[in-house]
């Protein structure tokens, strides 16, 4: 018995050394010694150690460098190391919480608290506060490690600031890229509540998303394997995580990491009703369209002033977008808050090519808007001579309907004085003695505009009627 104690000793000193990294070799020949021990024996000495280490250091933010670098070393050992030390991460975590929890500690976890809650009001820092990237990537590595080891060394995981940010939040919003990783998962193996959000209605993912930071995205959607709520919350905004990846024109690899976890593609935006596939049409990111269309996404969602994709795809005057989109089952005859069509939109956009695309499709021609107004008056009002042309060989039937004014397309190309398009419409059948509302014909019109009707009916610009 007194052998194998001071057998224990000597093997206690020995992993003692390894902290310091010096006389790795000698514990080569005890290796097959402590391993062949039972599992309670050699966590009881692994525990040791990890007591005597924090024994020995008062300032907890050494300790925690003296913990990880003891770890590190220990879980490179060997195979039989590394799998003693992974099986028993968390009993290790909650033996080092255990200990500054209480009076062994030379820190009460009341200080602990006040320190973390000093840490999360500080307010962040950024590259126009210091110039050297370096040194900001330093800093925020500094504020990480204190942030994780206080909550490995016991504070309140529910400690907020002033903006409602918690730890996990916090660290989400100020970590870069090219950060240390490590402290977050070790923030989430401790339970941080990855669900809560701040004032602003953001969560860690949102953070992360915002800051395209794919490595932080990565590791808490695999948190969140089983928590749609969480992905699909929206912020005081009104926009998701996928919605934020978008807007901020996040790498197409990000977009990809966040429909692979099943998002609800048709969630709208509360303000305004746009989609994630509505923000993409708005950037023109043509890829992040066909991501979201192949996704399987609702191409008839109507946003809050009752314009479909297809209508904002027009509006935005993305030819590539629309023909993607009507290759897919989209309905061309919706109508907006106002009575207008996709066709509508493409006649008010005077693209031609659009226009053509949205007609391969055989829209309705049989539509008002609130006004009253017919595809026809909306391309003599917006369109060109040829797009007019091609309108009124379409739909000839409706050249002579009044809108709620009593406008038919001919008064209105006269008020516009389009006197081409005007010889147009007569050609083609318009009612040169209609009146509207106000009392306004045809001839009078061409008359304000100095022009006349011939014998054949056609308008010719006059002499001056008013040269005595």
């Amino acid at each position: 018995m007194k052998q194998f104690t001071i057998f224990i000793v000597i093997l206690f000193f020995s992993l003692n050394n390894i902290l310091s990294m010096e006389n790795l070799q000698e514990t080569k020949d005890m290796e097959y010694t402590f391993l062949s021990l039972p599992s309670e024996l050699k966590l009881h000495i692994f525990y040791k150690v990890i007591e005597l280490i924090l024994k020995n250091e008062e300032d907890i933010f050494h300790a925690f460098d003296n913990l990880s670098h003891f770890l590190k070393t220990f879980n490179l050992l060997n195979k039989e190391m590394r799998n003693l030390f992974c099986g028993n991460i968390v009993p290790i975590k909650e033996f080092v919480r255990r200990y500054y929890s209480s009076s062994n500690g030379y820190i009460s976890l009341n200080n602990i608290n006040l320190k973390l809650k000093e840490i999360l009001e500080t307010p962040e820092l950024t590259c126009s506060m210091i110039s050297d990237y370096n040194l900001l990537t330093q800093h925020r590595n500094d504020i990480l490690k204190k942030i994780t080891c206080l909550i490995i060394f016991g504070a309140d995981i529910n400690i907020i600031n002033k903006n409602g940010k918690d730890s996990l939040i916090y660290v989400s919003s100020i970590i870069d890229k090219k950060d240390n990783k490590e402290f977050i998962k070790i923030l989430l193996d401790y339970c941080l509540d990855i669900t809560r959000k701040d004032n602003a209605g953001y969560t860690a993912l949102m953070y992360a998303v915002y800051n395209k930071n794919i490595e932080l995205i990565r590791v808490l959607l695999k948190k969140l394997i089983d928590n749609a709520s969480v992905i699909n919350s929206i912020n005081s905004l009104g926009e998701t995580a996928l919605m934020i990846a978008i807007g901020e024109d996040c790498d197409e690899s990000i977009i990809k990491l966040l429909l692979d976890s099943s998002p609800m593609l048709d969630i709208q935006q509360e303000q305004e009703g746009y989609t994630a596939l509505m923000k993409a049409i708005f950037r023109d990111n043509k890829k992040v369209v066909k991501l979201l269309i192949d996704a399987k996404c609702n191409l008839n969602v109507q946003s809050k002033d009752g314009r479909t994709a297809l209508m904002w795809a027009i509006y935005e005057n993305s030819e590539d977008i629309v023909s993607f989109i009507l290759d897919k089952n989209v309905d061309v005859n919706v109508q907006d808050e106002d009575g207008r069509t996709a066709l509508t939109y493409a006649i008010r956009s005077n693209n031609e090519g659009i226009i053509r695309l949205i007609l391969s499709k055989k829209p309705s021609f049989d539509v008002l808007d609130k006004e009253g107004k017919t595809i026809l008056m909306h391309s003599v009002d917006y369109s060109n001579y040829a797009v007019v042309k091609l309108i009124v060989e379409l739909d000839s039937k409706s050249i002579n309907v009044q809108d709620k004014y009593g406008n038919t397309a001919l008064i209105l190309a006269l008020k516009g004085n389009k006197i081409d398009i005007a010889n147009l419409l007569i050609s083609q059948g318009a009612n040169i003695d209609i009146s509207n509302y106000f009392g306004e014909r045809a001839r009078m019109l061409a008359l304000e505009h100095n022009y006349y009707f011939n014998h054949n009916g056609k308008l010719e610009e006059s002499v001056s009627c008013y040269m005595f």
